[in-house]
């Protein structure tokens, strides 16, 4: 017979349950069948205390303690931020003062690094304005690509030449009066006032840009080109034109000056560095560092440029040749190849140009440059040298350069002399 319905079941012998142990006990024992018909699975059973379960009075705590640590984490974040904001802005503040002290320092700084690296040096004639001239060392040859054969046919040409001055007269007659007529001259005649007897061609102008409002600003100065462009080349500046000089060193990145002034020339007229201490001029503060004399010939001053619009500073450093007048040439070729070896040594290439002046800004100036531009050719191993085309390559850039005769046997002298040391210094 099929029990279709559980009550419909009962069981032989019923037993009446009279008790809660008692239906406790039962569920367990049929636990099984409990699972069968139902699927509720039964694990234990048992009896509770009687008592009705009561709500905890602790629950109402839950909101208020979480409110009250929400509101302690947003305090702190935002005193947090509030301390940040404070000490950003006290360091803004106290930055300022802190770079005006530093700036001020900052001179004194770089004169005992100059004085701990000069110290440094192997040569003992960097020392004081007081140094012995015999303590004074030779720059060493720079190495060259010139061939030794070729270097003794050049060295035999020029040698020629100087034993002969009919053969130098003769080559300086055919390009005294040489001018490029094909340069204009525009802007320098307009400032015709600023200028002496040279005035720079429109094309080769150094441009200097105004530091001041309503201002034009003119320089005497006019860039040289060879195969590398080595910087401007100009007179030596009058008093009132010292801020916009220094206005082109920032301008162009000067980083060397070569003054082929003698100390004794334009007494009427301030010199553009300080003596002593610093100087202001235009927008520019001119701090002198140190001043060596490496030989009677020569000296070395090293200056810390402040721009006073923007607070850079750079060092620039001056090669002062002393023995050089106007209307004379050096005793021997060699010092002035020695002083260029000194500053060549401390070129620093195209994005730092030299500056090289002198009082008029032409005769001693393209006697330097001819011969610092054929030395340059020598070291890169050509074949030929032709001065009267590297003068003419000049005058077309700065009309003027080379001004007498005895400046132009003075070229041929000094890359004699650099001529025979190359070849000296070429392992035989």
């Amino acid at each position: 017979m099929r029990i279709n319905r559980m009550e419909d079941a009962k069981p032989q012998n019923e037993k009446r349950i009279n008790t809660v142990e008692g239906v406790a006990q039962a569920v367990y024992k049929r636990r099984r069948d409990i699972a069968k018909f139902s699927g509720a699975e039964v694990d234990e059973t048992g009896i509770g205390i009687g008592e009705v379960v009561e709500s905890s009075d602790r629950d109402w705590i839950f909101m208020p303690v979480l409110f009250i640590c929400a509101f302690t984490i947003t305090t702190l974040v935002t005193v947090l931020a509030v301390h940040i904001m404070k000490n950003r802005r006290y360091y803004a503040n106290n930055v300022i003062h802190a770079k005006d002290d530093l700036e001020s320092k900052s001179c004194l700084a770089y004169q005992e690094l100059c004085r701990q690296r000069m110290a440094q040096e192997p040569c003992s004639g960097r020392g004081s304005k007081s140094s012995s001239t015999s303590s004074w060392c030779e720059e060493a040859v720079s190495q060259s690509n010139i061939d030794i054969s070729t270097g003794h046919i050049i060295l035999n040409l020029l040698q020629e030449c100087l034993a002969d001055p009919s053969k130098i007269e003769a080559q300086w007659e055919s390009i005294r009066d040489y001018h490029n007529t094909n340069k204009h001259i525009t802007i320098g005649t307009q400032n015709a006032d600023r200028n002496r007897s040279i005035v720079p061609f429109d094309e080769s102008l150094v441009p200097v840009d105004a530091w001041e409002d309503g201002k034009t600003e003119y320089l005497n100065a006019s860039f040289i080109y060879d195969d590398d462009p080595r910087g401007p080349y100009n007179r030596t500046p009058r008093t009132a034109d010292v801020a916009t000089f220094w206005q082109a060193i920032w301008q162009h990145g000067v980083c060397l000056i070569v003054n082929l002034s003698t100390i004794d020339e334009g007494k009427q007229e301030k010199s553009y560095w300080p003596e002593t201490g610093s100087e202001v001029h235009g927008p520019f503060e001119i701090h002198l560092v140190s001043e060596h004399i490496w030989s009677d010939e020569y000296l070395v001053r090293s200056f810390y440029l402040k721009n006073l619009r923007n607070g850079q500073t750079r060092t620039i450093t001056q090669f002062h040749y002393l023995s050089w007048k106007q209307s004379s040439t050096p005793v021997s070729p060699k010092s002035l190849i020695e002083f260029r070896r000194k500053v060549n040594k401390s070129y620093r290439g195209r994005a730092s140009p030299v500056l090289v002046h002198s009082w008029e800004g032409a005769g001693r100036t393209g006697v330097f440059c001819a011969v610092d531009m054929l030395c340059a050719r020598l070291l890169k191993g050509v074949r030929q040298l032709d001065v009267i085309a590297s003068v003419e390559h000049l005058r077309d850039q700065r009309d003027g350069l080379v001004r007498t005769a005895d400046q132009f046997k003075l070229i041929y002298g000094c890359v004699a002399q650099e001529v025979n040391s190359l070849l000296k210094a070429v392992p035989q």
